[in-house]
């Protein structure tokens, strides 16, 4: 029952977006002729189920195994610095975005640039982008981005587990927002902040 009442949360989670992302698209398209369910739809829709249901089942197993013989090295690499623990919660939460982005931008480039390019590219291979392409990703690009971001965010830097996983809901959120058919843009702060254009 667990495991339904999971899916059906999920599901709900996906469809609500969804309608928030079919009111904005709507409101105010980048690409005015682009339907919102567009060809590549059905293939996203599919790396949804991928991501949302069995890759995180091997992030975990790989993650846990990373992040065990690491802590078997040194256990006070998970425990939250002494100079993190005074910084009220939002600050820490903003201070792991923009290091967790920092991370992600040069495991991006790494993928761009050596063989891990084939597996990387399934998620540029859509000719119609919209929200649902943030979530196209081979299950083994995810696994290793998301166990470097964290080694970084929480074993190296010492921000706490809850820190780091509030800080990546945030970042996956955003993802929806700089993929989806908008036309927005934010000027010269978009020099430092990703847009949708």
């Amino acid at each position: 029952m667990e495991i339904i009442a999971d899916i059906a949360i999920k599901f709900a989670v996906i469809s609500a977006f969804g309608l928030f992302f079919l009111f904005l698209q709507k409101a105010s398209p980048s690409i005015p002729e682009q339907k919102f369910i567009t060809k590549e739809f059905r293939l996203d829709a599919q790396y949804w189920v991928l991501s949302t249901f069995i890759s995180p089942i091997l992030h975990g197993i790989f993650v846990t195994l990373i992040f065990t013989i690491i802590y078997m090295g040194n256990n006070q690499l998970f425990v939250e610095r002494t100079y993190l623990s005074s910084l009220p919660p939002a600050t820490k939460i903003i201070t792991a975005i923009i290091l967790l982005d920092f991370a992600g931008y040069w495991v991006h480039r790494f993928y761009h640039e050596v063989r891990l390019w084939k597996i990387h590219s399934i998620h540029h291979s859509p000719k119609e982008i919209d929200w649902l392409t943030s979530l196209r990703f081979h299950p083994f690009d995810q696994m290793f981005s998301v166990t470097i971001q964290y080694l970084l965010v929480v074993a190296i830097l010492g921000f706490s587990m809850e820190t780091a996983i509030i800080a990546h809901i945030i970042r996956a959120i955003y993802g929806f927002f700089v993929h989806a058919n908008l036309s927005w843009t934010y000027g010269k702060l978009g020099y430092v902040i990703a847009s949708p254009v």
